[in-house]
């Protein structure tokens, strides 16, 4: 799928590209590196709009006393420093592969998912818009690691209405379809049963 050789063609295409990246490496590397910090600042702001209780407070116990056992800056930070220093998150993040853009992007569909259960003023269709873009980035394995993830969330939460009726799902899947399926029709139609069974047959089900 397109999506990261997109993104690197543009950089490559910045005016005087050549002069500040000659060998190529830094716009190959950017999207990567960029989707990367996207996710830090992503979880960073999720955890300072939503502050996590205090010790104890979670288990019915009283919350403590000291003002500073809840500092939800030093949360943010450890959160997005934690996900960062990851060493597979940092050896990916400089890789000019779409896998760092793909985590990325699953990332931030499940924390914009989240965010919307957690207010549904949140924009409902930013989710969907994102887990179009993954799949433009890997493929149908997106929605499948999507929908997993959120119907073990609605199992453990047991909010599996309140959670389709913030998230609409039917409608959020058609825009993930209009993100996605034109660039697979077009392929199809050029490529045919070559594209399916190289992409469908072996890189997705055989792989899965």
């Amino acid at each position: 799928p397109p999506l990261v050789y997109w993104l690197m063609a543009v950089i490559y295409s910045l005016p005087g590209q050549p002069s500040w990246d000659p060998l190529g490496t830094w716009a190959a590397a950017l999207p990567s590196a960029l989707a990367t910090i996207m996710v830090m600042l992503a979880l960073a702001d999720t955890l300072l709009r939503w502050p996590q209780p205090a010790l104890g407070a979670t288990s019915g116990g009283a919350a403590p006393e000291d003002p500073a056992a809840v500092r939800p800056p030093i949360t943010a930070l450890t959160a997005a420093l934690a996900f960062a220093l990851c060493p597979l998150v940092s050896l990916w993040g400089r890789i000019p592969v779409s896998d760092a853009l793909f985590t990325a992007l699953l990332a931030l569909t499940l924390l914009s998912s989240w965010r919307r259960y957690a207010d549904p003023r949140q924009s409902w269709p930013l989710p969907w818009l994102l887990l179009g873009l993954a799949v433009l980035t890997k493929g149908p394995v997106a929605v499948v690691l999507v929908a997993l993830t959120l119907g073990l969330f609605a199992w453990r939460q047991g909010s599996a209405r309140t959670l389709v009726a913030t998230l609409r799902p039917w409608p959020g899947l058609l825009l993930t379809a209009v993100v996605s399926l034109p660039w697979y029709a077009l392929m199809l139609l050029v490529d045919g049963a070559a594209f399916w069974n190289s992409f469908f047959g072996y890189h997705n089900l055989q792989r899965f």
